[in-house]
């Protein structure tokens, strides 16, 4: 636009926008961040192409008919309850949860990286191992330490005692549910056609 149009560009907004563009690069959660960064700026940018305007040539009942349709479409759209937690229930752990409620397991918990978003809302009394704010656990070294438990390339009882861990909760298809079983002090007392529950045996877990 700035040069087809020749418009001009502030510096605070190629300051603005580079920063918006980094964010959206560095991490996908942050592309919301960018559109609410550059979207005033575009629409500047774009302001020339509505010069001749003329609010006297508006058609009101065109415009309220679309606004309707839109309302209507919007409405329509919109998931109810039931599609909700049918969803969530489809991607998310929520019968490992209830298991792990009703049984009060305790101590630290180690979590598949998908669940933790979840976790975090609907077991806060369990602190997450990691979630999907990735570079936050990446700053402290432990989603890289994560990363190599989950595929396998490190020995899987180092990261279980470096941080005391007292029972996992994984995807039923993930690598180290089949690694757990053959490690002595582990056993797994929860599983479903989606989520498998490992307990240390003597950590503190209690199953009631």
């Amino acid at each position: 636009l700035v040069i087809v149009q020749r418009s001009e560009l502030f510096l605070h907004e190629l300051a603005v926008m580079a920063l918006a563009a980094w964010l959206a690069g560095s991490h996908q959660r942050m592309l919301f961040v960018f559109g609410i960064l550059t979207a005033p700026i575009l629409c500047r940018l774009l302001s020339s192409s509505w010069e001749n305007y003329d609010p006297a040539e508006d058609r009101v009942l065109p415009n309220a008919v679309l606004l309707l349709a839109s309302l209507l479409v919007v409405w329509a759209a919109f998931p109810s309850l039931r599609n909700l937690t049918r969803q969530v229930e489809e991607h998310s752990p929520v019968r490992a949860v209830n298991f792990i409620k009703s049984h009060r397991l305790a101590g630290p918990m180690l979590n598949e990286y998908v669940y933790g978003g979840y976790l975090a809302w609907a077991a806060p009394e369990h602190p997450v191992f990691v979630d999907g704010r990735a570079d936050v656990f990446e700053w402290t070294g432990v989603l890289a330490r994560f990363g190599d438990w989950a595929t396998l390339q490190s020995d899987p009882e180092e990261l279980l005692n470096r941080y005391q861990i007292a029972f996992c909760l994984l995807a039923r298809d993930s690598s180290m549910a089949r690694v757990l079983p053959l490690l002595e002090d582990w056993k797994a007392v929860y599983s479903d056609d989606q989520s498998i529950i490992f307990v240390r045996s003597g950590a503190g877990s209690r199953l009631q």
